[in-house]
């Protein structure tokens, strides 16, 4: 079997793994809300006073799983979308947003710096968003102690728009079983972008995508 064809379905199976991880916290974090929901129900039974504040309530709730709604939808992975354009921040709020619900990843700290004004993506949106994720829950769970901010570095150039995501203060990292497992989190990066011209690569420190400026995809066509 070719060393591309090889590549791919380990790509494909992390990206499984890290699927199922992100869809457990979705799941643990909607669990959360109907538990929320269903007691401030309860106090609708009472009336009163209490009526009142349960009914607000139920309104933020409402607004909570709404969202939670809108992540759940954007997890799957749509080979079939075509790409577009998207501001490269726009995709790491989105990946964010995402992470922010993986068992192993909530709560985390991230700097974005851009170097200088960043040219629009092309891309599908949501295979973009699914790989900024993978390499950012990959900075998370490899740190090193003490590594507990991220930071996403956006750059661009004629036709690549980069987005390179460590942990921050990291340095090079030397241990086998952390650089073996950055490996594969780059290879389920670079599976969901392939089909939008984009790639994944290993760094010292992290993982880097790239993905076609929207005046690369121009100059392309």
């Amino acid at each position: 079997m070719e060393k591309s064809v090889v590549s791919e379905h380990a790509g494909a199976a992390r990206w499984l793994t890290m699927h199922d991880e992100l869809l457990r916290g979705l799941t643990h974090t909607l669990s959360n809300r109907v538990g929320t929901i269903a007691a401030v129900s309860s106090l609708l039974d009472l009336g009163g006073p209490s009526s009142a504040r349960a009914i607000e309530t139920l309104r933020a709730e409402t607004e909570r799983l709404e969202h939670i709604l809108i992540l759940i939808r954007q997890l799957p992975y749509r080979a079939a979308h075509a790409a577009e354009p998207i501001l490269a921040i726009d995709a790491v709020n989105a990946a964010l947003a995402l992470v922010a619900h993986h068992p192993d990843a909530r709560d985390i700290d991230c700097d974005i710096v851009s170097d200088g004004d960043v040219l629009p993506a092309w891309s599908d949106p949501g295979a973009l968003q699914l790989a900024i994720a993978v390499a950012l829950i990959s900075a998370r769970t490899n740190a090193s102690t003490g590594a507990e901010r991220l930071c996403v570095r956006l750059s661009s150039h004629d036709d690549i728009v980069r987005f390179e995501v460590t942990s921050a203060g990291e340095r090079h990292v030397t241990d086998v079983a952390r650089v073996d497992e950055r490996a594969r989190d780059a290879m389920a990066a670079d599976w969901l972008l392939r089909a939008s011209d984009g790639h994944a690569t290993t760094t010292p420190s992290g993982i880097a995508l790239d993905v076609l400026s929207l005046v690369g995809a121009r100059r392309k066509r």
